[in-house]
Formats: structure tokens, sequence, C-alpha cells
């Protein structure tokens, strides 16, 4: 991680010594930000956890003048998830991430109407995904390298556009499917899993903010190097591969508005639709009476990654003093798979298609004693139901309880 974070660093410093060129007044302004959230997890499924989220961001701005159109930005945040129960299906409760992330942004402002940005960054994450790994043997460790070009431009007093473009390459260096490996040694057709994961990210996104109220719109696009698709026949190198790769694309349209209400409560609602597409299939496997090894083909699902997604969210916040808030946010998000069934508690798939929902309630007080720093007492509700009985590796039907307090300290 630190070679690969060179690259941004030594950047950096030629961009600071161009801008120390461009004009001697160069004011460098740092900045520091640390968040701390601890408390106590009771889901109704498991033992209670206890969890911990900590990130730091270590930043560098420098700035030639106040008349200036440079503007440098270098930033370096260390971010840490521990157990506890999760928004994003396919995560266990267990499941712990620990993230590195370097940045890298330029931006020039050709008049006070119009702006360029120009950013590198570079992402390394750990994922501890079972006891046994150890960070940075994660089978799901990657590291992504990118880049990102931006428009922004003010049409009138309230229109605020931007328009960016980004792309990254993510190597997952220790991923293999364990499942795959064991089929391909023992002399099924099934190919070797290594380096599957892969893939090249390309980001474009647009949002247009008049006033208070922002509509955005994101595609991004995962182009494979090694995975692909499987088809429903035997191919004539006796696998159930194509030579077609695989190709995932996802697109988000969203609004959210913030209403001040007699300066004392504070509301932004947000929506949101996601639908996500894939050239890849899934084939389940069965194992034969005498192997506990899953070989034989048993049942043929074709766009079983596809699905759409909706979201709506109320934050509300009243203002009670300059130094207290009180907070109350509402959450709804709910998938539709296009054509994955649901299966019953024993696997066995069932008539029509996979359905969850999600909802999430939280409430607190948040103390802000001074401009720097702020802590926040809360309580989350979370509450995912799923027509998906087969719960074997990962949760689909569950609730719980998460009481803590989050610090806050930024500079």
């Amino acid at each position: 991680m630190i070679n690969r974070l060179k690259y941004i660093i030594i950047i950096s410093i030629l961009l600071a010594s161009s801008v120390v060129g461009l004009n001697a007044e160069v004011k460098i302004v740092p900045y520091y930000s640390m968040n701390v959230t601890e408390g106590v997890v009771l889901p109704n499924k498991g033992d209670m956890m206890f969890g911990l989220n900590l990130t730091n961001d270590v930043g560098l701005l420098l700035s030639p003048s106040k008349e200036s159109n440079h503007r440098i930005l270098g930033f370096y945040e260390l971010k840490y998830q521990g157990p506890g129960m999760h928004k994003v299906e396919g995560e266990k409760f267990s499941d712990r991430w620990m993230d590195h992330i370097g940045l890298l942004r330029y931006n020039y402002y050709i008049d006070k109407y119009t702006s360029i940005k120009i950013q590198a960054n570079h992402t390394t994450e750990y994922k501890r995904t079972g006891t046994n790994e150890v960070w940075g043997k994660g089978l799901y460790d990657y590291d992504s390298n990118g880049f990102q070009f931006g428009v922004g431009r003010i049409f009138f007093e309230k229109l605020d556009t931007e328009l960016s473009v980004g792309y990254s390459k993510l190597d997952f260096p220790n991923y293999t499917d364990l499942l795959y490996e064991a089929q391909a040694s023992s002399g099924s057709t099934s190919e070797s899993s290594a380096g599957k994961q892969n893939h090249a990210l390309t980001q474009y996104n647009l949002n247009l903010k008049y006033g208070q109220s922002r509509v955005f719109f994101a595609y991004s696009l995962m182009a494979y190097e090694k995975q692909k698709v499987i088809t429903q026949t035997t191919q004539p190198d006796g696998t159930l591969y194509s030579s077609t790769l695989q190709k995932d694309a996802v697109l988000t349209l969203g609004a959210d508005h913030t209403h001040k209400i007699h300066n004392f409560l504070l509301i932004t609602p947000s929506i949101s639709w996601k639908l996500k597409g894939s050239n890849q299939n899934f084939w389940e496997f069965k194992s034969s009476g005498t192997s506990s090894l899953a070989t034989i083909p048993e049942r043929y699902i074709a766009n079983y990654y596809a699905y759409t997604e909706y979201y709506f969210g109320i934050p509300c916040s009243l203002l009670l003093s300059k130094k207290w808030d009180l907070f109350y946010n509402l959450e709804y998000d709910w998938k539709d798979y296009l054509e994955r069934p649901p299966r019953d508690s024993d696997g066995s798939y069932l008539t029509g298609k996979q359905h969850n929902y999600l909802f999430t309630m939280s409430t607190g007080f948040t103390f802000k004693p001074n401009a720097v720093t702020r802590t926040t007492l809360f309580y989350t509700y979370q509450k995912q139901t799923s027509n998906m009985k087969y719960e074997q590796y990962l949760p689909y039907n569950y609730e719980g309880n998460f009481i803590g307090i989050n610090f806050n300290y930024t500079y």
C-alpha cells in the first residue's frame, strides 16, 4: 500500500512546487478530522456485539493567495469498520474492514462561474470475512488506483452543475473461489477462479443543484478481466463458461431537498432509484451421493444478479439551542430481483422473485460545545425482511438495536 501511495505523494510535491512558483504567498491550511462510533449491538440472531467504527482524515490545502485560481488538496484517510448489523446484502454481522485512502485533487477556477477538477486516488482495503482470516490475507482485499476529471458551472444565481467522469482499476490479489478450486482439482470442468474479481470501474456523475434542492445521476460500468459468463449449455472446451467476459452496470437516479422551518427544524427528504444489470448468470451445483463436493449442475438461472432498488429517507433535526440538537431519521430501502427466485429454509427454490425490505430508525441528541467537536448519543433500530429463507451463509431476516456514542473532532 505504501508503495502505491508514493505516486500521489510525488505528484503532490510537484504540484505544490508549481503553485509556489506561481505565487510566493502560498497559504497552507491543514485539515484533520477524527470520527469514532462505539456501542452495543443487540441482534435477534447471534450474539451481542460491541461495534466500533473509526475514521481519521489528514489533509492539506494549498492556495497561492485569495485571488488565485488554483487550489490543491492532499488527503489521507484511515477507516476501520468493526462488526455489527450492516445495511448491505451479502455481508455478515462479523465482517470488518480497514481502508487506507489517498487522494490528490487540483481545482482550477477559470472564472467565478466555471471550474475544472483533476483528481488521482488510491485505496487499499483489507476485509475480514471470517475469524480464520488475518489482516492482509483476506479473499476480498483489493487495491484501487484511479483518476477523475470534472467540470463545474454556475449558470445563474441558484443553478449549480457538476459533471465528472472517473476510472479506477481494482485488483484482488488474494481472491480465489474455494469451491471452484476444489472442483477443478477434482477433475471437473470448472476452471480456476484466481483473479476473477479484478475489474475496471468507469463512473459518470451529474449533479444539478438549485437552491436547497439537488438532482443527481450516476452510471457505473464494471468490466471484469477474467470472469467469463456462464452459459446454459456445455461449450466446445467442455466447460459451462462462454468466451464473453462479465460486465455489470448500475444506473442511479436520485433527488433530495433541504428545508428549514422557522430556524429550528431542518428536514432533508431524499429518494433514489437504482437499476443493476449484469450479463452474468448462475448455475447451482449439487454433490453426488459419494462426494461432499458440489460438482453436478442442478439449476440454471439467467440474469441472477439483476435488480431494482428503491430508497426513501427523511432525516430531521430539531435545533434546540446553539449547543444541542435532537435528530430523528427514518429510512426505507427495498430491493426486487428481476429473475432470482427465493428459497425456503432448506435451500429449495420457491416460485416468484426474491424481495428484500430494510427499515432503519435512528434518534438521539448531539452536543456541540464548540466549533470543532461534537458528541452524539444515539439509538438505532434496524429490521430486514425477505422472502429468502435460506440463511446458511448470509442473514436475510433479522432485527436489532444499536445503542452507542459518537465523537467527532474536525479542525
